[in-house]
């Protein structure tokens, strides 16, 4: 009977297990950096997100503002207006200084005809 040697086999067994442990350890490390990154990249992709919603959001509320156009138009319909006003108020006040001279008229007719009455 012959006795075998495993020695060679039992240093195989060990260099193979040195160098999967090795590329084990090389993959662990070469790899970690990316899973840092996926995980940095989902949190930019959620604020991102968050973002785009604050922009829609805004716009939205800006669309609904009036423009540079519709500021122009009113400002002209308020001047237009103060021109009016300004009408109104001199055809009041000479309203208001004929209705004095009627009054006056008035006065004068009553007194006179008060003073025929006695």
């Amino acid at each position: 009977m012959t006795v075998l040697d495993i020695g060679p086999v039992v240093a195989w067994a060990a260099a193979l297990s040195t160098l999967l442990s090795l590329g084990t350890a090389l993959w662990t490390a070469l790899t970690s950096g990316a899973r840092k990154n996926d995980k940095r990249l989902e949190e930019a992709v959620a604020r991102l997100d968050r973002h785009e919603m604050r922009i829609t959001s805004v716009e939205q509320t800006l669309s609904g503002l009036p423009a540079k156009e519709d500021m122009h138009e009113l400002r002209l319909a308020l001047e237009g207006l103060r021109g009016d006003m300004k009408e109104v108020r001199a055809n009041q006040a000479s309203a208001v200084a004929t209705g004095a001279r009627q009054e006056a008229v008035v006065q004068r007719l009553e007194n006179y005809l008060l003073e025929k009455a006695r």
